[in-house]
């Protein structure tokens, strides 16, 4: 074959190619907006139940609700709980006072999120502080500096043991993933506190017990449009300013590690720079949030793998039970999903 005809087959065997692989991304669009249709239509479409406990068995709550994989509210099943009935600052204060507790800080009420820019994953500065203290920083609250009683890490088995009576795992829970909590996690703080969307692979039954969550809900099928991709960690460092000052000022101190983040922010979508790097393959626009707000006495089943932010208009408190996720054929699935389509994926 002669030099020109060799590079004319060079280039045919690339256009070649080229059409493959512009087929196979056509062909995965298509897939995906199938699954999207059939996601909208079978499980966002109706938004998100709400039911009474007092006809749910175990057996409903698996069939109708965990095999789906459907979130639901549940109302009526706090009332026997002396927390539904002892549990407000007042109270906490003089029962736990001098208990110090794992509290985070940021100056903003934004925990484990990115910073404006989009480059780096920020999580808050912590500490260990008199709960009488935490109180009185939520009471009167200050510019540059919330607090929230959020640390997870099954937080409330290890600190608040002289509450651990005032609440129990819900039967029709414990008896549906067939196992105790994995972990128990209690939640104070007010209007000022956000989370940036995330998922957790954990079965959530989470509990308000005073005032309420607004939840943003996103499907495990929306994983493809939100580009979530590795960012730097860095930590927040809280510091007083000299010359005796209540105020403090912030300081990032990078890690050198990384962290798996999401750059999407549906309830916020203006937050990270519209030009941001991070949101380059990002697509909000195919997203099907569901929203919801769960008040004082109701119970929300977040479901493993569904994405969620959470936010509250005022002081709340909560408490909320994980139990570890079955890594079946759902599970492998979802993986599937993410890793064959690579639109979520950053250059």
């Amino acid at each position: 074959v002669s030099g020109a005809g060799a590079g004319v087959s060079s280039e045919l065997r690339s256009a070649n190619a080229h059409s493959r692989g512009c087929a196979q991304t056509r062909a995965i669009q298509e897939a995906l907006d199938t699954l999207r249709g059939n996601v909208k239509s079978l499980v966002v479409s109706g938004g998100i139940p709400r039911i009474s406990s007092k006809s749910l068995t175990s057996l409903k709550f698996y069939r109708e609700y965990v095999a789906k994989n459907q979130p639901v509210i549940i109302t009526g099943c706090l009332n026997e709980w002396p927390a539904s009935k002892l549990w407000s600052m007042d109270y906490l204060s003089k029962i736990l006072g001098e208990e110090k507790v794992t509290i985070d800080f940021t100056p903003d009420g934004r925990g484990d999120s990115l910073t404006p820019d989009g480059k780096t994953f920020v999580v808050p500065a912590t500490r260990k502080v008199r709960f009488r203290d935490f109180a009185h920083i939520l009471r009167s609250p200050k510019p540059n500096r919330v607090a929230y009683l959020q640390h997870q890490n099954s937080n409330f088995s290890k600190e608040f043991k002289i509450l651990h009576s005032h609440i129990k795992p819900l039967r029709f829970a414990e008896e549906a993933f067939s196992a105790p909590p994995d972990a128990v996690n209690i939640w104070v703080g007010d209007q000022r506190s956000v989370s940036s969307l995330h998922r957790d692979p954990y079965e959530n039954i989470y509990c308000v017990i005073r005032g309420s969550k607004t939840f943003t809900l996103l499907p495990p099928s929306d994983a493809p449009y939100l580009a979530e991709q590795e960012f730097p960690l860095a930590e927040l460092e809280m510091r007083r300013h000299e010359g005796g000052t209540r105020d403090c000022h912030w300081r990032i101190n990078p890690t050198g590690q990384k962290v798996r983040w999401i750059p999407v922010d549906p309830d916020f979508p203006k937050r990270i720079r519209a030009d941001a790097k991070c949101l380059r393959n990002a697509r909000p626009d195919l997203i099907s949030p569901l929203r919801c707000t769960v008040d004082a006495g109701e119970v929300l089943y977040l479901p493993s793998s569904w994405f969620h932010q959470v936010s509250q208009t005022t002081l709340t408190i909560a408490v909320n039970f994980w139990y570890d996720m079955e890594f079946g054929m759902r599970w492998a699935l979802l993986e599937y999903l993410e890793h064959s389509t690579k639109i979520g994926s950053a250059d």
